[in-house]
């Protein structure tokens, strides 16, 4: 793994885990991101926090009532200063 043990979800706190924890260690890594924090663009604008144009997120699934659903994630280090 990274530097972090874990990726959260800066909202919620919780811990990303299985192929959705790999794929943010290994987004992580390799764009040399210092934060283990991550959330959906809504989750951002809802907190007053800006995503940078152009920035892409990275795609994870995951199970919920209504089936499997897909989200896009950006990282603390992808929001403008």
């Amino acid at each position: 793994m990274t530097q972090f043990d874990t990726q959260v979800n800066f909202v919620t706190g919780r811990e990303y885990k299985g192929d959705n924890a790999q794929l943010l260690n290994d987004e992580m890594s390799g764009k040399g991101y210092t934060s283990n924090e991550w959330a959906t663009l809504k989750q951002w604008n809802a907190n007053g926090e800006v995503v940078r144009k152009k920035e892409k997120g990275v795609k994870i699934s995951f199970n919920s009532k209504k089936g499997e659903k897909q989200a896009f994630l950006f990282n603390r280090c992808q929001l403008e200063e």
